[in-house]
């Protein structure tokens, strides 16, 4: 019997609340470092214009909406994307008026909220790597909080954001857990050429096409045992494929395959793609994806 599909919910209370909770811990150590220490961690720029440290504090912040959605298995939409993003928002502008209540607090003779903040804001100035200040920025000032701001709203969705693409099981309601099958080989080593060694360049590519043509008949194989959910072929095929990941994950070219699956009812998703290059040349795309059975899934516990 195929469990009942849960009525998706547009936004999560408990999801909220646990994004809350993280931000107000997060400001509470920001300004606790910047009582203690002077250290100002939303103020730390790369390059004048990327708000590093704006981004951390906002990182951090919105940790607890990727916690809170991981925990009560409330799969993160777009409507709550721009619930999170109001929020934070709404922090920022709060955390700004707290700065401003404890320097009134310390006895500094202030204006009103909003003319402080534009005081604060054409105050603006950077130091310099000679540890010299340079100039109030005036105007541009705004221009620095409004990436202060972005820098902090965007951290905060990242974690939120990057669930959006974590594999779901719909009917369960929670998220699936991923393992690795193996990779497989798709091409032969890399080696060099000489220049004009034309008859090696063509055995060269033949060979690549060759180990491209038998890496792509294995994938077919192993998808085509899945979809027909041969659990004990492909459990044994599995095994074979995760003994030649190592040497196959050192090639140009190969195809991890992966396979999701929920903890609940057992259904999940194999998964494959194309690799090629290396280090920060490595290039991804998806290859193809088939739903499984409970019992297929089992078959590789067994």
């Amino acid at each position: 019997m195929e469990p009942p599909v849960r009525q998706a919910r547009t936004v999560s209370l408990p999801v909220l609340l646990g994004g809350l909770a993280s931000t107000a811990l997060t400001l509470a150590l920001v300004y606790g470092l910047g009582e203690a220490y002077g250290f100002n961690a939303m103020g730390l720029y790369g390059y004048y214009v990327l708000p590093f440290g704006a981004f951390v504090v906002g990182l951090l912040a919105g940790s607890g909406y990727g916690i809170a959605s991981k925990v009560t298995g409330f799969r993160i939409g777009r409507a709550t994307l721009w619930v999170v993003l109001g929020l934070q928002v709404a922090a920022y502008a709060l955390a700004k008026y707290l700065e401003y209540r404890m320097i009134a607090a310390q006895g500094g003779a202030l204006p009103a909220f909003l003319p402080y903040l534009d005081e604060a804001a054409r105050s603006i100035r950077f130091e310099n790597d000679n540890g010299s200040v340079g100039q109030p920025l005036g105007a541009l000032g705004y221009g620095v909080l409004l990436l202060e701001l972005a820098g902090f709203g965007g951290g905060a969705l990242l974690v939120p954001a990057a669930l959006r693409s974590s594999p779901y099981c719909d009917a369960c309601g929670r998220y699936m857990k991923t393992r690795a099958i193996g990779v497989l080989p798709a091409a032969v080593p890399e080696r060099r050429m000489w220049r004009k060694a034309d008859d090696e360049k063509a055995a060269y590519a033949a060979e690549q096409e060759t180990a491209r043509v038998q890496g792509m008949a294995v994938h077919d194989h192993l998808f085509g045992l899945a979809r027909a959910g041969d659990g004990p072929a492909f459990a044994e095929a599995s095994r074979l494929v995760a003994a030649g990941t190592k040497e196959a994950g050192k090639l140009p070219t190969r195809l991890p395959v992966s396979l999701a699956s929920c903890p609940a009812c057992r259904r999940g998703v194999l998964s494959s793609q194309v690799m090629t290059g290396a280090g920060n040349q490595t290039a991804t795309t998806a290859l193809d994806s088939a739903d499984v059975s409970p019992a297929l899934v089992r078959s590789l516990d067994a």
